[in-house]
């Protein structure tokens, strides 16, 4: 199990987590495509993750 973490800058603010967000209310799909190979990376398998960072 892998712990992945946001980059917060000095003012606490959360870019990723901000776009994600905006993206969810315009495209799930799109969001989900971000999360998922993320989500498995989280989990340990980072062979599906290979080749897309």
């Amino acid at each position: 199990m892998m712990e992945l973490t946001h980059y917060l800058t000095a003012d606490c603010h959360d870019s990723f987590q901000a776009w994600l967000d905006t993206t969810k209310g315009k495209d799930r799909q799109a969001a989900m495509r971000v999360l998922t190979p993320l989500n498995r990376l989280a989990a340990g398998n980072a062979r599906r993750c290979q080749g897309r960072w």
